[in-house]
């Protein structure tokens, strides 16, 4: 498998987003208010717009685990994706 390159990074974590934001509309939900915010760090980390220091406080795989993916497993799916990119960028890996 090859090194998932910054734009691939982005690339998932925009998806991410996007899902997030139509399930949020005209609901207010803590667990998508928290994905949300945590997916709006890691665009930040990855454009170097923050210190990284808490991309080791990112739970967004235990949300997909616990909250999404009895319910949407697809939707579920999309935060693993996220939530592995910021395990390689709390690795250095991105």
């Amino acid at each position: 498998m090859k090194k998932p390159t910054r734009e691939d990074a982005q690339m998932v974590l925009q998806k991410a987003i996007a899902e997030t934001d139509k399930k949020r509309v005209g609901s207010v939900y803590q667990p998508l208010e928290s994905v949300r915010t945590q997916l709006d760090y890691l665009v930040e980390a990855l454009a170097h717009k923050n210190d990284r220091q808490k991309l080791g406080d990112i739970i967004i795989g235990r949300y997909a685990a616990y909250e999404f993916e009895p319910s949407d497993p697809d939707y579920a799916n999309i935060l693993y994706e996220a939530s592995n990119v910021a395990s390689l960028m709390l690795k250095g890996r991105i």
